[in-house]
This record gives C-alpha cells, sequence and structure tokens, in this order.
C-alpha cells in the first residue's frame, strides 16, 4: 500500500519477483560480457532488458487504483449448509474417480455464487457436529471454513451418524426464524451412511423452520474406495482386510428430504441444484443496505501495452538484424 487511492495486490512476493529480475540482469550483462561485446553495445542491449523487466515487474506487482462506491445488495435468505465430513465423503466415486467431498466444495462455492448477497452458514458433522461458521454475507469467512474440512484421521474417525446435525441445525435455523422477513434455506450434503449402528432419526421437527432447500447426494451404488489422511494406502475393511468400499444409501438421504420438506437430488454436477437456486431467488428479496463497498480497478494494462511493443521490436530484430 502506497496511496489512499493506489494500492499494490502482487501475484508474487514484490521481494521476489525485484530478486529474480535483478538476477536475470546481473546474469544478462555477464552473458555479454563474457562473449566480447563492446561496452556500448552491453549497455544499450542492457537498458532495453531493464526495460522489459520493468514493464513484467510492474504487471506483476498488480497495481490497483480505487474505483466507484457501490451498494451492497443483499438478499432476505439464510443458507444453511450441512455437510457430511466423515471419512466416506472422500470415497473416490463423485463424477468418475473424484473425491466425493470435492464436489461437496465446488457445489457449495457454486451455490454461493449463484446466491451472492445472502447470508451463508456452515455445519460440518462425522459422530458429532461443529458450527463452523453461522450466518454470514462474509463469504470468505463460509469458504476458509470449507477449507479447514480434511479427511479425518484414522485414529480420530469414530463412524457416521446422521443424527448429530440435528441439534445444530435446530439451533441455526432458530436464529434465522427469529430475523424479520427471512426465507431460511438448507442444504444438507452427504452420501447418507450410517456406520455407528444408530438408525436414522426423523429430522420432521425441523420442517417448519425451511422454507427451500435439498438434501444432496454423492456417491454411487458400485461405492467407492477412500485413502487414510496422511497415508497413501486406502481405507481397509476391518473384517475382511482389503479396501473398504463406501456405497450411497438414498433411502437414508431420501427420508431426510422429506422429513425436511425438501427436495432429494443425486449429485454429478453442480448445475444440477439450478431448478432449486431458481426457486430460491423467486422467494428472495433483493434489497439495497446503507452500506458501501468501495471497488478496484486492475492497471496492468498501461504496462502491457508498451511491453508487447518491445517485445515485437526485440523480435523484428532477432529476426532481421540477429543480435541483442
Amino acid at each position: 500500500m502506497f496511496h489512499n487511492d493506489i494500492f499494490l495486490n502482487p501475484i508474487l512476493p514484490v521481494p521476489l519477483v525485484i530478486a529474480l529480475s535483478v538476477i536475470a540482469l546481473v546474469c544478462f550483462v555477464v552473458s555479454m560480457a563474457a562473449r566480447g561485446r563492446k561496452p556500448r553495445e552491453i549497455l544499450f542491449a542492457s537498458l532495453r532488458v531493464f526495460l522489459l523487466l520493468a514493464f513484467v515487474c510492474t504487471i506483476s506487482f498488480r497495481i490497483m487504483r480505487a474505483g466507484n462506491e457501490a451498494d451492497i445488495e443483499t438478499r432476505n435468505i439464510d443458507v444453511l449448509f450441512v455437510v457430511d465430513t466423515t471419512i466416506s465423503m472422500w470415497a473416490q466415486d463423485y463424477a468418475g474417480k473424484r473425491e466425493r467431498m470435492e464436489g461437496v466444495k465446488a457445489d457449495c462455492r457454486y451455490i454461493m455464487q449463484q446466491l451472492a448477497g445472502a447470508n451463508f452458514g456452515l455445519i460440518r458433522f462425522d459422530n458429532r457436529a461443529q458450527i463452523l461458521a453461522p450466518f454470514t454475507q462474509d463469504t470468505r469467512n463460509v469458504t476458509d471454513a470449507f477449507d479447514t474440512i480434511r479427511s479425518p484421521d484414522r485414529d480420530y474417525a469414530r463412524g457416521s451418524d446422521l443424527a448429530a446435525p440435528y441439534a445444530a441445525m435446530e439451533d441455526l435455523l432458530r436464529s434465522s426464524e427469529s430475523k424479520q422477513d427471512r426465507k431460511t434455506v438448507v442444504f444438507f450434503l452427504s452420501d447418507g451412511e450410517i456406520t455407528n449402528d444408530a438408525t436414522l432419526i426423523s429430522y420432521a421437527g425441523l420442517a417448519h423452520y425451511i422454507d427451500e432447500g435439498a438434501v444432496l447426494g454423492y456417491g454411487t451404488t458400485a461405492g467407492g474406495r477412500m485413502r487414510e489422511s496422511n497415508y497413501s494406502e486406502y481405507v481397509a475393511d476391518p473384517e475382511t482386510g482389503t479396501a473398504a468400499v463406501s456405497r450411497i444409501n438414498e433411502s437414508n438421504l431420501r427420508r431426510i428430504a422429506a422429513d425436511l420438506g425438501i427436495s432429494y437430488i443425486k449429485m454429478d454436477e453442480s448445475s444440477l441444484v439450478d431448478a432449486r437456486i431458481s426457486n430460491i431467488r423467486l422467494m428472495a428479496k433483493a434489497t439495497v443496505s446503507g452500506a458501501k463497498i468501495e471497488t478496484f480497478d486492475d492497471t496492468y494494462y498501461y504496462f502491457a501495452v508498451p511491453l508487447l511493443l518491445l517485445l515485437v521490436v526485440e523480435l523484428v530484430r532477432q529476426i532481421f538484424f540477429r543480435k541483442l
């Protein structure tokens, strides 16, 4: 930052870029001298290289300038993500051989982009639940919370319990209901497996809090194997010793969806939720808050044009004069 209206947003650390440029320039000068070039030739060639490096560095610094202030548009909806983070969600059978959790994170990012301006919350669960983000319009906070989700260590994993998130969901759904003129949306993301011998509880008691949403199912009936956290080998079935296979349980997922009064969608790509997103948009009201956000504009194109011209000049010199 060097002015209130102008600041740097570098692609690489500034000291690193400068150091690499200096090293490149020194190596060029030494190379020219080693080839017996005259001092005048070295001077003019070094000047051209210096200009090229200067423009490259300036572009990599990403000099930004303040633009206009813009109103923040908000929507009167709270969107709650309830994400199964048991080890089976790292089974490799999403849209081919990708991990289910990879699909979960991509789909949640997609929903957040499509419903920009809403408040978002995040609950993760395995054998217990944890609120990673209460409802907030700060999408960076929610995105960072998603980034903290990792495959559980084999010594920690205690199996799947689809009853685990109920209490945490109720807490956040009640907080949403207490807000005036709010609509509440729930996306419940899981493979539907229960591996701790528990029975599936009813979620019907939460239905009256929810206006829209969907239960999103991940996995296949053929199943997929999952790698152990920080290990290259696959999780083993304790009974057979062979690689364990996790399979989607759509019966459980459909029952949860019916209890909550929302749709069930088996996920293979993010666009499958488009119909639900359209319905959510129809019931949401977009309002302009009193808050302002300052926009910033990139300036790299000011330096890209002269850089391009210099490169063209050098290309012409190499083709027609064959010397630096």
